[in-house]
């Protein structure tokens, strides 16, 4: 059996933090900083919908449905978890920025912000 290569085991170490940090749900300046007070249960986002209603739901499920909505369930494990950690950091950069629409941090328009 051939053995794997430095670059592979090098791969493969990243997407396992990365996969750790997801599942860990590493949190910006949290829990009580002054820009960021705890929030029960995790962040939460204030999404734009395309009615112009704003919803208010948890972080870690907004993004299960940007992945869903960005690429489909049969791309394989680790471009899926490359995805949710890009759509996190995209998202937690405009709460931090104070939000991309007036009463939403983003929308679910991909040309504007994710798809959702």
């Amino acid at each position: 059996m051939k053995k794997p290569g430095k670059k592979k085991l090098w791969v493969a170490a990243a997407i396992a933090v990365l996969l750790l940090l997801i599942i860990c749900g590493l949190r910006e300046k949290e829990p009580g900083g002054p820009d960021h007070p705890a929030e029960p249960g995790g962040p939460v986002v204030a999404v734009l919908g395309a009615d112009g209603e704003v919803f208010r739901l948890p972080l870690e499920s907004f993004l299960v449905g940007v992945v869903a909505a960005e690429m489909p369930a049969s791309f394989h494990e680790e471009a899926l978890a490359a995805q949710a950690v890009a759509a996190r950091t995209y998202v937690l950069a405009a709460r931090a920025a104070g939000g991309r629409h007036a009463d939403a941090v983003v929308c679910c328009d991909p040309a504007c912000c994710q798809a959702w």
